[in-house]
Formats: structure tokens, sequence, C-alpha cells
């Protein structure tokens, strides 16, 4: 696991870290990406794990954006994986929730 080594690398600092976000799995199949949510998932809950267990704030991408993809809310480029702009304006909103609390 790379996460706890990546952490320590950063000791002096305040992290905060983005866990990786749900695809749109038909697009991204489409175009080669041969990963899934569930795959994806389960990197999100150890890296969520290992944040929490080394005190490292989080931005909990699959609570954002799981329900968006769900819903049939675009938040992908035609790839289904890389995001829209507006994308960013919602991770920036999240960044700036952690920051200022």
């Amino acid at each position: 696991n790379n996460i706890p080594k990546i952490i320590e690398s950063f000791s002096e600092s305040r992290v905060i870290w983005f866990l990786p976000t749900p695809v749109d799995e038909p697009k991204a199949q489409r175009d080669g990406w041969d990963f899934t949510n569930e795959i994806i998932k389960e990197y999100h809950d150890a890296a969520k794990k290992a944040c929490e267990d080394n005190d490292v704030e989080v931005i909990d991408s699959f609570s954002i954006f799981k329900p968006m993809l769900d819903s049939g809310e675009v938040y992908h480029r035609d790839d289904g994986v890389h995001f829209i702009d507006s994308t960013y304006e919602i991770i920036a909103k999240e960044l700036a929730k952690i920051l200022n609390s």
C-alpha cells in the first residue's frame, strides 16, 4: 500500500487527499479503459481508511459524484473518465469547505 508512504513524505504539510471518483463505465470501456467502479471503490475505501488512520483530510469523491452519476448528471467528458470544466468548480468548493473549516 503506497498511500501511507505518500502521506509520510508530506508529514510537515497539511495534506488533503482527493479520493478517486466513479467513472461512467459504458463510456470509459468504449474508449478502452478497463477499470470498473467496483475496483475504483475498493481503492477509494482503502485510501480513505489510510487517510483516516493518518489524520489526513479527504474530499470524498464517491459521496459527491456517485449520486450525480446515478441520476444521469454529466460531470465527465465523452470518455467517461475525465472531468468537464464545471466539475472542477464542484471540487474547488469542496476544497474551500475544508480549508475554511
